[in-house]
């Protein structure tokens, strides 16, 4: 995925990324798991169902990822985006509050805020503070493109 490479370039040696909002510089820090076996990948589609394509090739770059987790005085706080690992989503289908949309939780988001993966359809859902479902209308690499593109701000509101 072209994004993350453009994304990885941009790390210093730490994994930091650092942007500038009027004049005040906010440091965002990053981090990328080893790579899913596509084994693994297969097995999980065989139990529970087919995932779309640019996951995939996602979990076969990362097999999951913390992009824009947020930095107070060095230390890393949370927040920003928690791509779920294979194993993550696994784990996350026994979760039942994604059930009204027939959905797999496939990503964390800011604080209390899920990115579900309706199994009929590519498009994302979004589950916000445990109260609503909002059909994001666009598919995972997209999601992720317009994310790291507006430097983890909301874009969808």
């Amino acid at each position: 995925m072209q994004i993350l490479e453009k994304l990885e370039n941009q790390l210093d040696e730490k994994n930091i990324i650092k942007f500038s909002v009027d004049g005040e510089v906010y440091e965002k820090y990053c981090t990328f798991n080893a790579p899913a076996d596509q084994e693994n990948i297969k097995q999980f589609e065989k139990k529970h169902h087919v995932l779309p394509d640019d996951l995939k090739e996602f979990l076969c770059l990362h097999n999951g990822a913390r992009i824009f987790e947020d930095i107070v005085f060095g230390n890393k706080v949370g927040g920003g985006l928690h791509v779920f690992s294979l194993e993550e989503i696994e784990s996350e289908l026994s979760n039942d509050f994604f059930d009204q949309v027939d959905g797999t939780a496939i990503a964390a988001l800011f604080e209390g805020c899920y990115l579900i993966l309706n199994k009929e359809n590519p498009n994302l859902y979004l589950f916000e503070d445990g109260l609503e479902y909002r059909l994001l209308d666009v598919d995972f690499e997209t999601f992720l493109q317009k994310y790291i593109d507006s430097e983890g701000d909301a874009f969808w509101e």
